[in-house]
């Protein structure tokens, strides 16, 4: 007795929801909880833009996400969390659903692999992390699996309407995060590697719509340059660290914790490598593509370019390709018989479990608890001025000074900056750490006095750090 198709396709929609919804909720839920550093700084920027259009050309600063920019100024301050982070929630719950139809044009594993990719990209912590953020990284996650529908499309059959959607997704890309620019690179290459394939036929891939691929982007990309990239502040940040921060782009994208396991993340590399030599061989042109944004793009940037600041984000963009040839390399595994059936289904309890281990402390802690911070020590301060200073004034203080402004009438909160403390008096003192720093010493010695460790506030993910609030020793 043979399925009825259209009940295998009903049931296999019904799977696809499900799994897009509990993606969605579960970014819903990391999208709670107090703005981190870059997220406030993001907003703090909108005031140097005095029109949507200045967003583009007025801000001139790394931070600065166009598109996430326009948003934040135009809803205004004063709003919960949620609503900041919105846009990136819905962009990245949309990339599940989009990686299925990245994922379709496979055969393999009796039709698995669609629904794998979903389901892998609906619990990795890389992406429910930069998709609950008010930032440009989930907006650019969107277009980038948009761009490569789109250049599917236009290679499969060259027409104006795809040309045009691949130039809109690759321009809203760029728009979101310059990062988008690793993706039309590979798409560039894909098509590259096309009209060389048919060339060897005797066809042509020559269309006139190939203009609207290249120009428009092109255009804006130079546009971009001259009103802002070439005058730019970087602003800062994590210095470069090569190796690691693709170690950690793998393990936070794979659900693997540091240590031993990551060994499987070379596993899974492995895989996606078989799945791209697997394109090659069969002269299917995108293999081009999954090695330019997997392998080569990163490899690149972080072994050769060496630039001065290089974070695990910057690569998120290429993250979802790499689930979408795990998920295919996984479903043929399960068409090898039981046990590869086996070994499918492992993975895929294993993956949101691992998941959990990591997904799970940013549900709980957010990326910081400022706000509970300056409650503790708005509390614990008699005088209706709160002073206090920290280990670096920029990070701290711009943090201070935007949760400082939720005290109750009649309190206030001064930030000391450290060139003011051989003038200035100050009760408390915050220091900052990651996850992967020590914590520092329970007693500081300052200019001002001895200062104690009171308590301490965590974060988790890979956003935020932990606040340690030491209090002044009063003289006895």
């Amino acid at each position: 007795m043979t399925s009825d198709p259209r009940t295998s396709r009903a049931l296999w929609w019904v799977l696809l929801g499900a799994i897009v919804a509990a993606g969605g909720l579960l970014r819903w839920r990391a999208a709670h909880g107090d703005l981190w550093f870059d997220e406030v700084w993001s907003m703090l920027l909108t005031t140097r833009a005095h029109s949507l259009a200045g967003v583009f050309t007025e801000i001139h600063h790394a931070n600065n996400h166009y598109l996430n920019t326009a948003y934040l100024m135009l809803v205004g301050s004063g709003l919960a969390p949620e609503v900041y982070r919105l846009p990136a929630v819905l962009a990245g719950t949309a990339a599940i659903g989009l990686m299925t139809m990245v994922s379709a044009t496979w055969e393999a594993g009796a039709g698995r692999g669609p629904l794998t990719s979903a389901w892998l990209a609906a619990s990795s912590f890389f992406l429910v992390q930069y998709s609950s953020e008010a930032r440009g990284y989930g907006l650019a996650l969107c277009c980038a699996l948009l761009c490569y529908l789109a250049t599917a499309s236009w290679v499969s059959q060259p027409r104006w309407i795809s040309a045009v959607a691949m130039a809109v997704a690759a321009i809203l890309g760029m728009a979101s995060h310059l990062t988008m620019v690793f993706i039309v690179t590979g798409c560039l290459a894909w098509i590259a590697v096309a009209a060389w394939n048919r060339r060897t036929r005797g066809e042509s891939l020559t269309d006139w719509s190939l203009a609207a691929i290249i120009f428009p982007p092109g255009a804006f990309a130079a546009w971009l340059w001259m009103n802002d990239l070439r005058v730019i502040d970087s602003g800062g940040g994590s210095p470069w660290r090569g190796m690691a921060v693709l170690r950690e782009t793998v393990r936070s994208t794979l659900n693997l914790p540091a240590g031993p396991l990551e060994l499987l993340g070379v596993l899974a590399l492995i895989g996606a490598a078989w799945e791209t030599v697997g394109l090659y061989r069969a002269r299917e042109a995108r293999w081009a593509f999954f090695a330019t944004v997997i392998f080569a793009i990163p490899s690149f940037v972080s072994l050769v370019a060496s630039p001065e600041y290089l974070v695990s984000r910057y690569f998120l963009v290429s993250a979802p390709f790499l689930l979408v040839l795990a998920g295919e390399w996984l479903a043929r595994v399960s068409a090898l018989g039981k046990v590869g059936l086996l070994a499918w289904a492992l993975t895929l309890v294993a993956f949101p479990v691992g998941g959990a281990a990591l997904w799970g402390p940013l549900l709980r802690d957010g990326r910081g608890h400022y706000t509970s911070a300056v409650a503790y020590v708005a509390a614990a301060t008699v005088e209706p001025v709160v002073r206090i200073a920290s280990d670096h004034d920029l990070r701290n203080g711009l943090l201070l000074a935007y949760f400082g402004h939720g005290l109750a009438p009649g309190r206030r909160l001064e930030y000391v900056q450290q060139d003011e403390w051989s003038t200035r008096s100050f009760e408390w003192f915050i220091v900052h750490r990651t996850a992967d720093e020590d914590p520092p010493s329970p007693v500081l010695a300052l200019p001002s006095g001895r200062f104690l460790m009171a308590t301490r506030f965590d974060y988790a993910g890979l956003s935020g750090w932990n606040w340690f609030v030491y209090r002044k020793e009063r003289s006895p």
